[in-house]
C-alpha cells in the first residue's frame, strides 16, 4: 500500500470512518509492536503501548497535518508514550519476547527467523543462538537496540530512519556501525570464540 492509499485513509479515518483506521492499524500494528517490545523489554507493557498508541492517533487525527508519513507519526507517539513512561518510572523492564518477532543482523553475519527447525538438535541450536542474542540486545543502549530494530528488523533505509529518529543520515550510519559492533562483541563474549564461527553462518 503506498503513501498516497495511506493519506486517503487518514483523511476518510479523520472524518469518522472506523474501516478506515482499522486497515492503518492493521497495516502498522505489528511494526509498533517490534519497536515497543524492544524499547521497553516487555511483551504485556509492549502492547499495551502499542494500544496506546493507536488510542492516542485516532483521537489526534483531525489535527493530522500530513507533513510525515503516518508511520513517522505513529512512530513518534509511541517514543513519546515511552519518555513519559521513563519520566513515570512506575515499571522496570523485564526481558521478554515475542518468538513471532524474527529479526536479523545480516552485515555481521548473524540470522534469526522465528521457525521451527526440521532437525532437532538444529531447532535447540538456534533456539540457544536466539537466547543469546536477545540477551547480547539487552546490554546494548536504547538508542543501539532501536537502530538495530528500525534496520535490521524493518529493513528501513537510512532516510526513513533519519526521519523517525530526527537524527542526519549521518549520525544513522554511525550508530548503526557501532550497534552493529557492540552486538557482535557481545555475542561473542557469551559464546566464547565459537561465535565468531557462528556469526559468519
Amino acid at each position: 500500500m503506498s503513501t498516497e492509499d495511506d493519506q486517503a485513509l487518514v483523511g476518510a479515518a479523520a472524518s469518522g470512518d472506523h474501516q478506515a483506521f482499522e486497515t492503518l492499524v492493521s497495516k502498522y500494528e505489528r511494526r509498533i509492536f517490534a519497536v515497543a517490545l524492544q524499547l521497553t523489554r516487555n511483551g504485556d507493557l509492549a502492547q499495551e503501548l502499542t494500544q496506546e498508541v493507536f488510542v492516542r492517533a485516532w483521537k489526534a487525527l483531525p489535527r493530522f497535518q500530513g507533513g510525515a508519513s503516518f508511520y513517522t507519526w505513529v512512530y513518534r507517539i509511541l517514543k513519546n508514550l515511552n519518555i513519559d513512561r521513563h519520566r513515570r518510572n512506575k515499571r522496570r523492564s523485564s526481558s521478554e519476547f515475542n518468538d513471532e518477532v524474527g529479526w536479523r543482523v545480516s552485515e555481521v553475519g548473524v540470522g534469526y527467523t522465528a521457525r521451527q527447525e526440521a532437525d532437532g538438535v538444529e531447532h535447540t541450536h538456534r533456539a540457544e543462538m536466539h537466547q543469546v542474542l536477545h540477551s547480547a540486545l539487552n546490554q546494548l543502549s536504547e538508542n543501539h537496540r532501536e537502530i538495530l530494530v528500525l534496520r535490521e528488523v524493518q529493513d528501513l533505509s537510512y532516510e526513513e530512519i533519519a526521519e523517525l529518529m530526527e537524527i542526519p543520515k549521518g549520525t544513522v550510519m554511525s550508530r548503526l556501525f557501532h550497534a552493529r559492533r557492540k552486538l557482535k562483541e557481545q555475542v561473542v563474549d557469551m559464546m566464547g570464540e565459537e561465535a565468531e564461527h557462528e556469526l559468519l553462518r
